[in-house]
């Protein structure tokens, strides 16, 4: 076993601790420690889901989290269990050499990547080379652990809402065929016009983001204390950091004119359940999702067999806190899908639970007014395939930990059992859409989402 010798720096005196767990940053919570282990790409093997699933067991509470990210937490780490967890988690190939390296790897793409027929663009190669640049360069290591990268094929697996200091997406030109088109802050932006992006090509890619972050570092860590790109831009137009961007790499680069690309007319805002059509004929991907998103030792191992069975051993997070099972063949799918239901996971696109989304609550967290996650499953009871394809996010406070954008109907705790009801409006620019009512407790705010009072 690798020996791991804990530094102040690591687990206690880093200022950032308590905004954001990581491998060697065990930060505190109501039911103990939390370790945030970031899963390269998303990208997951079946012995590795076995690892956490087994130091989960051995040195937590034995419950596992996935996170809007497509990362695992690992919940319930008491004090004197840190070492031999994270020497454990290391030694499995689920950590850097490096402490600084850890917080770098922050990089998201397409779960689908490779096998989605819609794609534009298979992005895990040029995903991994800026992966790896950032893993391996120490310069990176002044980035807030919170600042990341996204990278959208443009296949029907979108990563609408989910916001980033660095975001590329594949669209179709006439002139210049397949490009990226790249934004700083913020959402991807699916409209076919954008004039704060720029395009990129596909063999620029690495160099552009890296020239982005390093004038990021240079304007905004090291010249404003920024630690996200939104926040320069408070002070600071995207067209002056594109253009000190265009200076640092020698070169001007393609604005988009309006009219030149396409709209994407599908966007993936829920988990991928059931079965799911690859690239390569004959073979399918199996969705699942954990109920809201936490899954105990037991099921994880669960899940690692099931994927070891049917699809060779591979598992793909997605940041709708669910498992994707690739390359299964086509006549096991449904035999796939079977297993995983019978392990306790969501499997149909109909059941509520697919839509919902919840923070740990008031069971796991100081700042949470409302036990959310036992609220939520409350509200899924009360709920049924009628209220369509919205998406639902129950929140213990107003801080919003647990979605990244703003859901259909969000419920904010206020006390204890009761909640702000809000629902996204195209007329509101409120943090949460229009508040629809106040102070209800689960049963009436099943109600008022359902269109009529319980």
């Amino acid at each position: 076993m690798a020996k791991f010798e804990p530094h102040s720096a690591d687990l206690r005196g880093d200022p950032r601790a308590f905004a954001c767990p990581g491998l060697y940053r065990i930060v505190p919570a109501k039911d103990g420690g939390i370790c945030r282990v970031r899963i390269p790409l998303g990208c997951l093997s079946a012995d590795q889901a076995r690892a956490i699933a087994s130091v989960a067991t051995e040195h937590g509470n034995g419950i596992v989290e996935l996170t809007n990210r497509a990362n695992i937490q690992i919940r319930g780490i008491l004090g004197p269990e840190q070492e031999l967890l994270i020497s454990e988690l290391v030694d499995s190939g689920l950590g850097t050499g490096e402490r600084w390296a850890d917080d770098t790897r922050n990089v998201l793409m397409n779960p689908s990547a490779g096998n989605d027929p819609d794609e534009l663009i298979d992005v895990r190669p040029i995903a991994a080379a800026i992966l790896d640049r950032f893993s391996n360069d120490i310069g990176f290591a002044v980035l807030s652990p919170k600042f990341a990268l996204q990278i959208d094929g443009g296949g029907a697996m979108s990563l609408a809402d989910h916001a980033h200091d660095v975001w590329l997406l594949a669209v179709d030109t006439d002139a210049h065929g397949v490009m990226f088109k790249m934004g700083l802050g913020g959402p991807i932006d699916y409209g076919p016009d954008c004039v704060d992006a720029r395009l990129v090509r596909p063999s620029e890619c690495l160099e552009v983001v890296v020239a982005a972050t390093l004038e990021f570092i240079e304007t905004g860590v090291r010249g404003s204390g920024s630690t996200h790109i939104r926040q320069l831009l408070e002070t600071m137009t995207r067209d002056a950091i594109w253009h000190r961007v265009e200076h640092r790499i020698g070169r001007s680069l393609l604005k988009i004119v309006p009219g030149q690309l396409r709209s994407r007319a599908v966007l993936v805002t829920r988990p991928p359940v059931g079965i799911i059509a690859q690239r390569v004929p004959h073979l399918r991907s199996v969705g699942a999702a954990p109920v809201l998103g936490r899954i105990d030792a037991r099921g994880l191992g669960a899940v690692a067999d099931i994927a070891t069975r049917f699809g060779g051993g591979n598992l793909r997070l997605t940041p709708w806190r669910s498992f994707l099972i690739p390359d299964v063949a086509e006549d096991s799918a449904e035999d796939a899908l079977g297993a995983l239901s019978r392990a306790g996971l969501v499997c149909r696109d109909d059941n509520p639970l697919s839509r919902l989304v919840a923070c740990a609550g008031s069971s796991g967290c100081g700042s949470a007014k409302t036990d959310a996650k036992k609220d939520a499953q409350l509200l899924a009871g009360f709920l049924n395939s009628s209220i369509g394809r919205d998406t639902i996010h129950v929140s213990g406070c107003s801080k919003s930990c647990a979605v990244p954008g703003v859901a259909d109907v969000t419920l904010v705790g206020v006390s204890d059992g009761l909640y702000d009801l809000y629902r996204r409006s195209p007329i509101s620019d409120a943090r949460f859409g229009a508040r629809m009512v106040e102070r209800v407790d689960i049963g009436q705010a099943a109600g008022h989402i359902l269109g009529a009072k319980p």
